[in-house]
C-alpha cells in the first residue's frame, strides 16, 4: 500500500513536471511573439539608410544632402564623410521628398579638386536608398519613389543611349589631337546630347506628373523638374493644391511660376534687336565693373549668365576660352556675371577654370536685381552686343554657334578695312 501511495505521487510529480515545462514554453513562445510583435509596432516608419557610391567623381570630402534654400543658405538634411567615394547615414523623414546632394570639398580620384555642383536631385525616403553620381550631371537612385519617379524613364534604352552618346562626347572633347573641325562636331555632339538628355527627362517627368495615380508622385515630378516644363506645369500645380493643401513647397511654387511667368515674358522682351540692359557687377577683388565702360573697349561684348554650381555652364566654359583667345584681339570680350550666392564657390570655380574675362557678381544669387532685370530663370544665358550701339545681335549661343557668329561679325570687318582705308 505505501509502495503504490508512492508511486502514484511520484507519477503525479512527474506529470506536473511534464505539465510544468509545457506551460513554460507556451509562455516562453507566446512572450517571444509578443516582442516580436511590439517591435515591429514600434519600428519607426519614418526611418531611412542612405548610402552612396560617389567614387566615379570623388574619392574623397562630405557629402551634403539638403531640401533647398532659406535666407540663400542650404537647409541641410543630412551629411556624411566619403571612404573611398563611399558613404552611408541614416535619419528620419516624414514623407518622401525631392532633395539635392553636392561634395562639399571633394576630391577625385586622381587628386583633383572640384567646387560644388548642386543641381544633382533624387528623392529621400523612407526605407533604403542608394544614390550614385557617376558625372556633374548625372546621379541615379533607388527607392520606391525614385522608381516611380525617374526609374521608368531614367531606366529606359532610350535614355541610357543619349546619356552613352553625351558622355562619349564629353570625353572625346578632352582629346588634344582633334583637328578643328573635328572638335567642332564633338562640340556639337556634347550640345545635342545635353539637350537629348534634358528634353527625354523632363519627357518622363511629365508622364509621371500628369499621369501616375498617386499624387504625391505626381508632386515629386514636378519638384524635379529642370528649366520649367511648359504651362501644365502651373495648371497640374493648382489641381495638387487642393489634395495637400498645408503643402508649403506647393504654395510658394505656385507663387514662383506665376513670378517666373512674368520673368518670362520679360526676358522674351530682351530680343536680338533690342537694347541691352546696362549694369554692374563686383568683381572678385572688390572692383565695381559696368557693362557700358566694357563696351566702350570693345566691339562685341557677350554678356554671360553662369553660376559655380550649374554644371552645363561649366562644361561650356572650356569651348569659351578657345573662342575668346581667338577673337579677344579682334575686339571681343566677356562680361561674366554669376548668380552666385557664395563668394568661395565663386571664386573656386573661377580659379579652376582660369577665366580671363570680366567676371562679376553681386552674390545674391536669384534675388539679384541683375537677374531680375533680365528676367533670368535658368543658367546659362547669354546675349551678344554690338559695343557701339548697345543691339543685342544673339541670343543664348552656345558652342561653335558662339565662333560663327563672331567670324561672321569680326573676320568680315577685318577683311573690309583695307578696302575701306583703300576708298578714302
Amino acid at each position: 500500500m505505501i509502495a503504490g501511495a508512492v508511486n502514484n505521487e511520484l507519477n503525479n510529480f512527474q506529470e506536473w513536471s511534464v505539465l510544468k515545462k509545457s506551460v513554460v514554453t507556451a509562455v516562453a513562445i507566446l512572450m517571444g511573439l509578443l516582442v516580436a510583435i511590439v517591435g515591429c509596432a514600434v519600428q519607426n516608419p519614418n526611418a531611412y539608410v542612405l548610402t552612396g557610391d560617389f567614387s566615379e567623381m570623388y574619392v574623397g570630402g562630405e557629402v551634403v544632402i539638403f531640401s533647398g534654400y532659406k535666407d540663400d543658405q542650404p537647409v541641410v538634411v543630412a551629411s556624411a564623410e566619403l571612404a573611398d567615394g563611399k558613404f552611408r547615414v541614416e535619419g528620419e523623414v516624414d514623407q518622401a521628398q525631392r532633395v539635392f546632394v553636392y561634395v562639399k570639398n571633394g576630391v577625385g580620384p586622381n587628386g583633383e579638386k572640384w567646387a560644388p555642383i548642386k543641381g544633382q536631385q533624387f528623392i529621400l525616403e523612407p526605407g533604403d536608398v542608394h544614390v550614385t553620381y557617376t558625372t556633374r550631371d548625372h546621379t541615379s537612385a533607388t527607392g520606391h519613389y525614385n522608381d516611380i519617379v525617374m526609374g521608368s524613364w531614367k531606366n529606359s534604352e532610350t535614355y541610357n543611349k543619349a546619356m552613352d552618346e553625351f558622355q562619349a562626347a564629353l570625353k572625346a572633347s578632352s582629346d588634344k589631337t582633334l583637328s578643328e573641325e573635328e572638335l567642332k562636331a564633338v562640340s556639337q555632339a556634347i550640345g545635342e546630347g545635353q539637350m537629348a538628355t534634358i528634353n527625354l527627362e523632363n519627357e518622363g517627368l511629365k508622364e509621371v506628373a500628369l499621369n501616375h495615380n498617386d499624387p504625391m508622385a505626381s508632386l515629386l515630378a514636378i519638384q524635379m523638374l529642370r528649366y520649367g516644363g511648359g504651362s501644365w506645369v502651373l495648371e497640374k500645380m493648382y489641381e495638387l493644391a487642393k489634395v495637400y493643401p498645408e503643402n508649403e513647397w506647393l504654395s510658394e511654387s505656385i507663387a514662383s511660376a506665376e513670378a517666373r511667368k512674368l520673368k518670362t515674358d520679360k526676358a522674351s522682351a530682351i530680343a536680338v534687336g533690342t537694347s541691352i540692359l546696362d549694369f554692374e557687377g563686383e568683381s572678385l577683388n572688390g572692383e565695381t565693373l559696368k557693362l557700358i565702360d566694357v563696351r566702350k573697349k570693345n566691339k562685341y561684348v557677350l554678356v554671360e549668365f553662369w553660376a559655380s554650381w550649374c554644371g552645363p555652364c561649366r562644361e561650356e566654359i572650356p569651348h569659351m576660352k578657345k573662342a575668346y583667345e581667338k577673337f579677344h584681339g579682334k575686339g571681343f570680350e566677356i562680361f561674366a556675371f554669376s548668380l552666385d550666392d557664395d563668394r568661395d564657390a565663386w571664386a573656386q570655380a573661377s580659379e579652376e577654370e582660369q577665366l580671363s574675362w570680366v567676371n562679376t557678381s553681386d552674390l545674391v544669387g536669384w534675388d539679384s536685381p541683375v537677374a531680375e532685370l533680365y528676367g533670368v530663370a535658368g543658367v546659362p544665358a547669354n546675349y551678344l552686343v554690338e559695343a557701339a550701339t548697345g543691339k543685342i545681335v544673339a541670343k543664348n549661343l552656345r558652342g561653335y554657334a558662339l565662333d560663327e557668329k563672331l567670324a561672321e561679325l569680326l573676320e568680315e570687318k577685318v577683311q573690309m578695312a583695307p578696302a575701306m582705308m583703300m576708298s578714302m
